[in-house]
């Protein structure tokens, strides 16, 4: 048995109005979002995107430049 996003609907009479799209991007446009939202070195992101292989870095890595990011705004 599966639980859908309809099943959720009825039984706890939440509206489901809108779904996210998943869009693709590769390797450039991912570094592009990570220089500009997290001010991330060019450098820095570009063998992250590669040993990924494509528009993604590990999740790991990513919320260590999250949190360096916010506790250096603080």
């Amino acid at each position: 048995m599966i639980i859908t996003l309809d099943n959720v609907s009825n039984l706890l009479h939440l509206p489901i109005d809108q779904f996210y799209t998943y869009v693709i991007i590769d390797t450039d446009g991912a570094t592009k979002v990570l220089v500009n939202t997290l001010f991330v070195d060019y450098d820095t992101v570009v063998p992250k995107a590669k040993q990924c292989r494509g528009g993604h870095v590990c999740l790991i890595w990513l919320r260590e430049v999250y949190e360096n990011t916010s506790s250096n705004r603080q």
